[in-house]
């Protein structure tokens, strides 16, 4: 280890006149990490410590007149130079820390994905004063542009600049690691790590994006204080104005939502690889769409805002005439450069009342630093059935212009969502041939389809046959990413190897693919039950059968043909809810990890709580109640709901009052 702490984080004490073997004792006892030493003669020596009223040896020896440092050794409060020799020490320097050690923000991704972890360390640093903030920071060429402009596509430039051009200087004299540490994606952390020190580094930790730990180990309002973590950042006066002016443009504008359409690799550099592990993270133009008209019908003044240029352009021109429509590039300075506009567009987007997004890290940031919470991600808000829906009901419409491979993604989305919610084969058929359809080169929908053939195969196996057999040759399974085989379910991977050894042909990638389909198995349930724990409490409320059936009865009461559907309406509901709540059982007791956490530990239970007692809930409680009487009883119970209706009309007409 070399020193890579800063002067204001350690003190140095010196010692002379002493000899090997002799113990120099500290004033108080101290947090030492390293020790210069020159000594009369050359010799071997090693270093002992007492702590809590104990000898230790430091690990390997030192060199004379040189320097050693270790991971940082507490309550020390003796050392002495050890040596087979009494040999006198001309000068010795012991280094000692103010602080426990260092949380270090150390990604190299996106700018999105690296604020997350500083963040995350601004905050922990902030709880325990025992560590210090630090980052490391590298430049990094958009990758995805590069891709994306390969295939025709213009995007926004996502290049990060050197830290002089992004900090100030006096913030990278007081905090920047990167001359001394080198780039790591870091971990989570918890309270036990850092109350009992129990560091991955010889420094400290190096901390991840994810701030599960921070949520649920050591305060679940966490992001209430986000806001301030990111007014800590100090900027350089380049970036510093481009905040300002965000900030300026957003007062101007007054309340508005933001549509952020999340492309990059996933869409047009990582089809071949990352569209199954990063549905959900990436935005289909369908899903945008939905949300865009939602927020029309809401009457809110919307900006829409993605990597893809054209396709934002695209749907602004669209909705133009039907509502209050803007983009980024609208309102940002013309003559902003990469970090400039970065930073303008998640500030900007941070003055949000509603972020709607995919798993997009640069959408989480403005959601943190703006909201306090997380964004709404459409994957958790609208559930997978209905993004299956929405796919599948808009795919065909399209708007022209926009990319082919986004229809891909489109495509993509939907065979894995339909998937997902047990879609028929022959519906997932269709979208993965449209996908393979508009872009031929991408090698796993080819593997998607080939697991799906088996389902689809009647009598004469021919020509599935010839299909795996052609697919075989072109060496395609080679190609198989281990993200596509966490989404592809096990019964399509044992139907398919199992028709391979019926008709004898041989598949020497056979185990190797089941091996890591098991071995990844844990890592997709993982994923699926992190992407359900973005769910707030309140959509878990309005899950429940008394909201639906309560919305159900507030939105067919408005027409007299929505009274005369209204029965058949709610028995529908009923019946799908209970169907619901089987497959979801079913699911749980497979596996266990998959059941979702009581809503007590939500952050925003109190909201949950809230919801249970609005109008709606109430109504769909009182049909409950008067369906579960059975027998003669029934029509007194359907006539004493009535009068509940009647009730909680007054009852909430009065609390508007």
């Amino acid at each position: 280890m070399k020193d890579i702490f800063k002067d204001c984080d350690k003190e140095l004490i010196e010692a002379t006149a002493l000899n090997t073997n002799e113990a120099f004792y500290f004033d108080v006892p101290r947090r030492l990490y390293g020790i210069s030493l020159e000594l009369q003669e050359e010799c071997g020596v090693w270093c002992e410590y007492l702590s809590q009223n104990q000898w230790h040896k430091i690990a390997n020896p030192i060199l004379a007149n040189g320097s050693k440092f270790f991971k940082p050794i507490k309550d020390v409060e003796a050392v002495k130079i050890c040596s087979n020799d009494r040999i006198g020490i001309t000068k010795v320097v012991f280094y000692t820390l103010k602080i426990a050690g260092l949380i270090i923000a150390g990604r190299f991704d996106g700018c999105g994905a690296r604020l997350m972890p500083f963040l995350n360390a601004l905050y922990l640093s902030s709880k325990f004063p025992q560590y210090r903030f630090g980052f490391v920071w590298v430049t990094r060429v958009d990758t995805a542009k590069s891709q994306a402009s390969k295939q025709g596509v213009q995007t926004e430039d996502m290049e990060i600049w050197q830290e002089e051009e992004v900090f100030s200087q006096r913030f990278i004299e007081q905090y920047s690691y990167t001359k001394c540490l080198e780039k790591n994606g870091g971990k989570m952390i918890g309270k036990s790590e850092l109350v009992n020190e129990d560091f991955a580094e010889e420094f400290g930790f190096f901390i991840n994006h994810d701030p599960r730990l921070i949520l649920s180990d050591i305060d679940k309002n966490a992001f209430k204080e986000y806001p301030r973590m990111f007014d800590c950042i100090e900027w350089s006066p380049r970036l510093q104005s481009a905040i300002q002016e965000a900030n300026k443009k957003a007062q101007e504008l007054g309340e508005f939502v933001v549509v952020h359409i999340r492309s990059g690799d996933i869409v047009f550099d990582g089809l071949q690889n990352a569209v199954p592990a990063g549905c959900g993270k990436a935005m289909p133009i369908e899903i945008a769409q939905e949300l865009i008209e939602i927020s029309i019908k809401a009457k809110k003044a919307i900006c829409i805002t993605g990597d893809d240029v054209l396709e934002v352009e695209l749907l602004r021109q669209h909705y133009a005439k039907k509502g209050h429509i803007f983009t980024l590039r609208d309102i940002a300075p013309c003559e902003y450069l990469e970090m400039e506009r970065i930073l303008f567009d998640i500030v900007f987007m941070s003055k949000a009342t509603e972020i709607y997004s995919g798993g997009s890290s640069f959408a989480k940031v403005a959601g943190w630093i703006g909201l306090g919470r997380y964004p709404k991600m459409y994957y958790p808000y609208f559930g997978v059935k209905r993004c299956y829906e929405i796919i599948n009901s808009r795919i065909l419409c399209d708007i022209e212009g926009v990319h082919y491979l986004q229809k891909v993604y489109s495509a993509s989305a939907a065979f894995l969502f339909g998937l997902s919610c047990g879609a028929e084969p022959l519906a997932l058929l269709k979208h993965i041939d449209m996908a393979i359809a508009k872009g031929p080169e991408i090698t796993w929908t080819r593997f998607a389809k080939l697991l799906l053939m088996p389902f689809l195969a009647q009598g004469d196996k021919k020509c599935l046959v010839d299909f795996i057999v052609q697919f075989i040759k072109s060496k395609d399974t080679l190609n198989i990413p281990k993200s596509t085989l966490l989404v592809l379910q096990t019964p399509y991977m044992e139907k398919y190897c199992e028709l391979q050894k019926v008709n004898n042909i041989p598949l020497d990638s056979k185990s190797l693919i089941l091996e890591q389909l098991q071995t990844q198995n844990i890592a997709f349930q993982n994923k699926i039950k992190q992407m359900e724990s973005f769910i707030d409490s309140k959509t878990r409320i309005h899950s429940h059968l008394a909201y639906k059936l309560g919305s159900a009865m507030i939105l067919n009461s408005k027409s007299l043909w929505g009274y005369i559907r209204m029965p058949y309406v709610l028995s529908y509901i009923k019946e799908s809810h209970r169907e619901e709540q089987r497959k979801y059982q079913e699911k749980v007791a497979k596996n266990p990890s998959l059941k979702l956490p009581k809503l007590e530990s939500y952050p925003d239970y109190k909201e949950a709580i809230k919801e249970k007692q609005c109008f709606t809930y109430k109504l769909g409680e009182a049909l409950i109640k008067a369906n579960n009487v059975r027998g003669g009883g029934r029509i007194f119970a359907y006539l004493q709901f009535f009068k509940e209706v009647r009730e909680l009309k007054r009852e909430f007409k009065e609390k508007r009052k």
